[in-house]
């Protein structure tokens, strides 16, 4: 009886561990698999666009230069830029692609061009009549219609202004929207221009742009307007980087909103109090709050004399000089956190080259020294080819990860961007789509491309072809999805690529 009962132990035991080496197995596989499935390749899709190739390519009767993108619910991509007609004169186009990446033949009808694009030109009773007109900036409201963001020029005197209108779901120009037949004009102090746009969950319509005066000489604010949901103007504030400085130029190119939070970036110029008055050209952040637009007096490099208000400079990361730096995109953190993307110029003894610039803020503006690294914590500077490159962030999203490193680790971010890569000096080689995903601390994500790049050039190798940048990026799922413009031989068009999430499962889990 009692051998009967040790063989029984024995086989018990010998059962446990069995079972307990197999979950083991089975857990380090299902590790496995999750890294496999976070480990994003950044390879062409070929389920999008062209069979094979991950890209479409599309070509209107002019140049048309993409600007900005946006994604229906139903997963239809929306593009949105500026077509040149034979005139010499530019319009809108707004074109939107099926999931699979070919034109959506069920968009423009009514607008008077070929089927999955359509083309959009206003005139105004307040305005001169306008001969050239142009589009920044794209989002879809929640009952699907579609506002589009830009700026028309007037042929009397060559004035500006902001130009923002609606569609249907359909393409056709909704007539229910704005003051002018489907179109809101706007004239932020003489002059403007829009750049951006953000909706509300009540789909109001958040626009940020420009608005240019005469002060001693031409002079320019960031201009943010709080439209109602069918465009007309409810609120309007100016912020002046400088103090009312005349000559001074402040243009506002992107921005995010987050809860009661608006964050608006561009660029400033001549900032008195950055380096005894240097008249070098800085990153320039503002943030407000809602609902009425205030600046949050909470925020800043200097919040006591300039309350909401946030100058980064990327001087200290050339040595001997200072640079003109253009942020061009923002995007907000989970964590509060902003995230600003652009260039970063200077001129050294062979000419004027860029490099692409990324800067990361804490909540309050104040620079996130966690981020980046040397010379200058919180800012990272990079080329992604060769030294004497031109390369810029032409847009910037922010993509989950919730790996953890240590039980400390919240869900972090990896920041992904799109622009410009240039092989050599700008001139002596074409531009290429370049795209980067860098960790949440600055560093390249090894996983991504070929260290943390992937540059594109569609039918021939990077730098051989015709020059093609990126404008606009958005995730795809989350799949990175970028638009730009692609110069052929015959035109100038639209080109979309959307690169693959990861290796095993395609879009990830």
């Amino acid at each position: 009886m009692q051998t009967s009962q040790s063989k029984i132990d024995r086989n018990s035991s010998t059962a446990h561990r069995h079972r307990w080496l197999a979950i083991l197995a089975l857990a380090g596989w299902l590790t496995s698999v999750a890294a496999c499935a976070q480990n994003y390749d950044g390879k062409p899709d070929p389920s999008f666009g062209i069979p094979g190739l991950g890209w479409s390519n599309y070509a209107y009767t002019g140049a048309s230069f993409a600007t900005a993108v946006a994604r229906q619910s139903d997963g239809k991509i929306l593009a949105a830029g500026t077509s040149t007609l034979a005139s010499g004169h530019t319009l809108v186009i707004v074109m939107r692609l099926n999931t699979s990446g070919f034109l959506d033949t069920s968009f423009g009808a009514g607008t008077g061009s070929v089927p999955g694009v359509g083309t959009y030109f206003f005139s105004s009773a307040d305005f001169a009549a306008p001969t050239d007109e142009s589009a920044s900036a794209i989002a879809v409201q929640s009952d699907g219609k579609i506002v589009v963001a830009g700026t028309f020029t007037a042929s009397a005197g060559g004035g500006t202004g902001g130009l923002l209108f609606r569609l249907l779901p359909s393409g056709a120009v909704d007539a229910s929207f704005g003051s002018d037949g489907g179109a809101q004009f706007l004239d932020c102090d003489s002059q403007s221009s829009l750049a951006a746009i953000a909706l509300l969950p009540d789909n109001r319509i958040l626009t940020a742009g420009t608005g240019q005066k005469y002060v001693g000489g031409t002079s320019a604010d960031f201009c943010v307007v709080l439209h109602d949901a069918n465009g007309h103007p409810l609120i309007q504030k100016f912020v002046d980087f400088s103090d009312g400085t005349a000559g001074v130029k402040d243009n506002a190119s992107a921005i995010a909103v987050s809860g009661n939070r608006v964050v608006v970036a561009g660029s400033a110029q001549g900032r008195p109090q950055h380096l005894g008055g240097s008249n070098d050209t800085n990153f320039a952040v503002a943030a407000f709050t809602l609902p009425n637009l205030d600046l949050d007096s909470g925020f800043g490099t200097n919040p006591a004399t300039q309350p909401g208000l946030a100058i980064i400079p990327f001087d200290g990361q050339f040595p001997g000089g200072e640079s003109a730096d253009a942020c061009r995109a923002v995007a907000i953190s989970v964590d509060g956190g902003i995230v600003l993307g652009g260039e970063a110029y200077v001129t050294t003894a062979s000419g004027t080259v860029s490099y692409w610039a990324v800067a990361k803020l804490y909540s309050n503006g104040i620079i996130n020294a966690g981020f980046g690294g040397a010379p200058v914590p919180g800012e990272k500077i990079g080329i992604y080819q060769s030294i004497g490159a031109y390369n810029g962030i032409g847009s910037l999203v922010l993509q989950q990860n919730s790996i953890s490193n240590n039980t400390e680790d919240h869900i972090r971010e990896n920041i992904i961007f799109g622009g410009n890569a240039y092989s050599f000096f700008q001139g002596n080689a074409p531009a290429d789509f370049g795209i980067h995903r860098m960790l949440f601390n600055g560093d390249p994500d090894s996983t991504f491309g070929s260290a943390g790049n992937v540059i594109f050039s569609p039918g021939s190798e990077p730098g051989n072809g015709s020059p093609q940048y990126v404008t606009a990026l958005l995730l795809d799922g989350n799949r990175p999805l970028v638009v730009g413009v692609n110069y052929t031989a015959s035109n100038v068009d639209f080109l979309f690529l959307r690169l693959q999430n990861d290796k095993l499962f395609g879009d990830g889990f």
